[in-house]
């Protein structure tokens, strides 16, 4: 049996995945314009901080917003209450956290976990906020909407 690319069904093209300057991820090639395009897009934000506890990178989702930040919180050191759920993540304890919180009127789900290379070292650690009001006040519509892939 032939695999996909010695196939007469898909005729071959010239197509180019991997463009000049385009960082080479594991899985594939994306440009500085798509990632941050993909971020914007998702339903959840992203904030990363290294193995110093220093803010290095956030997320601002279009879609639905977690927390309000600003950009001066770039370098500074996680907050008390993160930094100690976050030594758990560190030593390996624990591969994450969840905790619960309200802001304003959306319930907010923030998982901690820890990023690491493939051989284990600690990079740092993502904190993903996402919202979760729709799915906890509508349970039965959303239980409705649910599609076996």
């Amino acid at each position: 049996m032939k695999g996909v690319a010695g196939s007469t069904s898909f005729p071959p093209d010239d197509c180019v995945v991997s463009r000049e300057g385009d960082p080479e991820f594991e899985t594939g090639f994306l440009s500085r314009e798509e990632v941050e395009a993909i971020f914007k897009a998702l339903p959840l934000e992203i904030t990363y901080a290294d193995t110093n506890n220093r803010v290095r990178f956030f997320s601002e989702s279009n879609v639905s917003g977690g927390f309000p930040r600003a950009k001066t919180i770039i370098g500074r050191r996680l907050e008390q209450y993160v930094a100690i759920n976050v030594e758990a993540l560190k030593t390996g304890r624990e591969k994450y956290r969840v905790f619960w919180t309200r802001l304003g009127d959306k319930i907010i789900r923030v998982l901690l976990v820890a990023v690491r290379k493939p051989d284990g070292e600690l990079l740092g650690v993502a904190e993903i906020a996402e919202d979760f009001t729709e799915v906890l006040n509508n349970p039965g519509e959303i239980f409705e909407k649910i599609l076996v892939l």
